[in-house]
């Protein structure tokens, strides 16, 4: 159960560094884009520079839009990479518990198994001796 916690936790981290990734690139297509409107401003005449101005002006919201979906993207990563490494240390300590109640199983059974092994080779003698 808590390797399947672990495995999902896992799931959840790669889940978000992807999606960072995502926003990255798609933030820096966004910045080259600007860059390529903003240069093209110097070749453009009366209409076109409103019209380049208007859809840099929107380029820009849509970039800061984004911006801040990468600070939640990044803390969604942050909370999963925490979540994580708890799972990871929750699987370790049970499977130390499982290691340890299993030990002690097969002490309890090397110990018991002496007694009855020892009353059965005994038994035949004991009573051999009350006949």
């Amino acid at each position: 159960m808590r390797n399947n916690l672990a495995n999902l936790a896992e799931a959840r981290v790669r889940e978000a560094e992807a999606r960072v990734r995502d926003i990255i690139a798609e933030d820096e297509g966004l910045a080259r884009e600007i860059q390529t409107h903003n240069a093209a401003r110097e070749t453009l005449a009366g209409s076109e520079i409103q019209i380049n101005e208007r859809h840099l002006e929107t380029l820009r919201k849509k970039r800061k839009s984004l911006i801040q979906n990468l600070e939640n993207a990044k803390a969604k990563l942050v909370q999963m990479n925490a979540e994580w490494v708890q799972a990871l240390r929750e699987q370790k300590v049970t499977e130390r518990v499982q290691a340890r109640r299993m030990r002690e199983w097969q002490r309890d059974e090397n110990n018991s198994r002496p007694k009855s092994v020892d009353e059965l080779t005994l038994s035949p003698i004991l009573r051999s001796r009350e006949s």
